[in-house]
């Protein structure tokens, strides 16, 4: 397990079927003997408590609207959302760790939620997306006031903000943000023996989307036929941790071969 503890956690409750038999049991072992990663599972689970407004069907939900735009909840203000963790033995100071809400932003109309936290031990800004157009493997993309270029997020719509010279202050006064739901997604399957590479479109809506694919040199090239009320101009490559923006002309998309590395490499669909 090359993440950090508190990240398998945050997984072991928001995405179980993402791990294995053994890295569940692995992670229940921590869970068992740590008061402290006890704690992070417990505001891990009512944070998504508190998103369960969204209702989850069990087959995937086409967008509606590929493009969402998000306003502040009129909610109230709240303190600060920590949780203060145990230590370990009672010569180590006690000391307080976990996230805080800066911001929520709100889609009643469209059912969507995007949470903006801060991490306190790391500072780092993390924002949820959460809709039931997102699978837990699900690629989302956003876009923040201040910030140029489009955010890309980690499967299941989280992304994480490594921007250290920003303020709690800057992130509060955003006044809206613009959500990116995927209009659909396909897989690349390589062969690690012999390098070839197939494309798996079980999972495509092919009644609006037709996709296929052919080696040119360095390249995957994706050629991509939609229904004219149904465009595509972006695609997201993604290895189940990092993913690429890939803009489309003349209705294809070249995809280099060096970041087809994974067995599994997936598709995302973007107006």
């Amino acid at each position: 397990m090359k993440k950090s503890k508190r990240e398998h956690i945050e997984t072991y409750i928001f995405g179980p079927d993402l791990l294995s038999k053994e890295q569940k049991i692995v992670i229940e072992k921590w869970l068992d003997s740590d008061a402290e990663l006890q704690a992070i599972a417990q505001w891990y689970s009512d944070f998504k408590k508190e998103i369960q407004f969204v209702e989850k069907g069990k087959s995937k939900v086409r967008p509606k609207l590929p493009k969402i735009h998000l306003f502040p909840s009129t909610t109230p203000k709240r303190k600060k959302h920590t949780f203060t963790l145990a230590a370990k033995t009672s010569a180590v100071k006690k000391r307080k760790a976990g996230f805080y809400t800066l911001r929520t932003f709100i889609s009643e109309e469209n059912k969507v939620l995007v949470r903006v936290l801060r991490d306190d031990d790391s500072g780092m800004v993390q924002i949820h997306a959460i809709s039931e157009n997102i699978e837990s493997d699900d690629i989302a993309m956003l876009r923040v006031p201040g910030i140029n270029d489009l955010m890309i997020s980690e499967p299941g719509g989280i992304f994480f903000l490594k921007l250290d010279h920003l303020s709690d202050d800057e992130v509060t006064n955003w006044e809206s943000c613009t959500l990116f739901l995927s209009m659909d997604r396909a897989d690349l399957l390589m062969n690690r023996e012999t390098g070839n590479i197939y494309l798996d479109t079980h999972r495509t809506d092919k009644e609006k989307l037709s996709i296929s694919i052919a080696e040119e040199g360095l390249c995957i090239k994706v050629s991509i036929k939609t229904e004219q009320d149904y465009r595509i101009n972006k695609v997201v490559v993604s290895d189940g941790e990092k993913g690429y923006l890939l803009l489309t002309e003349n209705e294809t998309v070249e995809i280099p071969r060096s970041v087809i590395k994974n067995r599994l490499t997936s598709l995302f669909f973007f107006n």
